[in-house]
């Protein structure tokens, strides 16, 4: 799973953000778990993880909100909202590889 760059660096970073704008197919800004499913299909060729519903779905849930939640250092009313902004989807993939270790 080193293709998904989890670490705060600046190269990271720029990966990052081209694969997310690449998940995003639909330039919304953000990403549903099933652009997220579809990206780890389609662009990271991770097909196996399909395998891993459940991992997607927890990582997914997770990382939903969290950046709100931790930015504001409060509840958010959108604390569950159903997609990932760009500032949360390093958090997905964070979620997602510690199911694999």
């Amino acid at each position: 799973m080193d293709i998904i760059p989890t670490k705060k660096v600046p190269e990271q970073k720029t990966k990052r953000r081209n694969l997310y704008d690449l998940f995003d197919t639909k330039n919304q800004g953000n990403l549903t778990e099933e652009d997220m499913r579809s990206g780890i299909i389609n662009i990271l060729k991770l097909g196996e993880l399909v395998e891993a519903d459940d991992a997607i779905t927890t990582a997914f849930q997770s990382a939903c909100g969290a950046k709100k939640y931790t930015k504001k250092n409060k509840k958010s009313e959108n604390i569950l909202n159903s997609t990932i902004q760009f500032e949360e989807f390093r958090i997905f993939f964070v979620y997602l590889r510690q199911y694999f270790e």
